[in-house]
């Protein structure tokens, strides 16, 4: 039981990463500017640079997170039904601890992003 459980268990966790509903265009108008491109994840901009790494690096983090929160939530489940069983239980303690790991990766990988990006390389100065 527990196995089919965990099998059916990423399908329904994309509902929660990538709702439909949020996906879904406004009716009556509403499209994309002239320089977007209008897809399925929301309108992608192609004119300017910054603009398309921005939205693409918002998606990764996004998915990172939603990473975090699956293995965060299987690590939980584990340490739960473990039962008194230290194999299970540590196996556990060291999944939920690689996903917290990873969590702070993240982070600071942000951190390093815009001191280097911005910081040293100026990349959202505007040039006159």
């Amino acid at each position: 039981m527990v196995k089919k459980c965990l099998n059916i268990l990423p399908i329904i966790s994309l509902f929660f990463i990538f709702p439909p509903f949020a996906l879904a265009q406004p009716v009556g108008g509403g499209g994309c500017a002239s320089t977007e491109i209008n897809t399925a994840i929301g309108c992608i901009p192609y004119a300017d640079k910054n603009a398309f790494l921005t939205f693409f690096l918002q998606w990764a983090i996004g998915i990172a997170g939603g990473i975090f929160l699956i293995l965060a939530g299987f690590a939980a489940f584990q340490l739960i039904t473990a039962s008194g069983d230290p194999k299970k239980a540590q196996a556990g303690r060291e999944m939920l601890t690689s996903a917290i790991a990873g969590l702070v990766f993240l982070i600071l990988s942000l951190f390093i992003l815009n001191a280097v990006g911005v910081g040293i390389f100026g990349l959202y100065q505007i040039s006159t």
